[in-house]
C-alpha cells in the first residue's frame, strides 16, 4: 500500500469547468496532471506514474498522448546516443 497525504487546496470554481470535468473528478485529474508534469520534468517514469495513480501503464499512456507527453524522456546527450549507437 502506498502511503497517502490528503491536502485541503482551494481553487476557483472555474478550474473545474476548465479542466473539463466535473467537480468530483477532480481531484483525480489534478493527480494526473501532477504525474504527467513529472513524467515531462523526468522525475519519475511512465510506469512510477501509473503505479502511483493505481492505473495500468497503457491507460497511462494514452493519457500522455492525449496531453502530448512523450513516452521517451531522454536528455539531448542520451538521445543522440540511442541514435547514432
Amino acid at each position: 500500500m502506498i502511503d497517502t497525504v490528503t491536502l485541503v487546496l482551494d481553487l476557483p470554481k472555474e478550474v473545474v469547468s476548465l479542466t473539463g470535468g466535473r467537480e468530483r473528478d477532480l481531484p483525480q485529474t489534478l493527480k494526473k496532471l501532477l504525474a504527467l508534469e513529472l513524467v515531462r520534468q523526468g522525475t519519475v517514469t511512465y510506469g512510477k506514474a501509473a503505479e502511483l495513480l493505481g492505473i495500468g501503464q497503457a491507460e497511462f499512456i494514452a493519457c500522455m498522448a492525449e496531453h502530448q507527453v512523450s513516452i521517451f524522456q531522454f536528455a539531448p546527450d542520451e538521445l543522440r546516443q540511442e541514435v547514432l549507437g
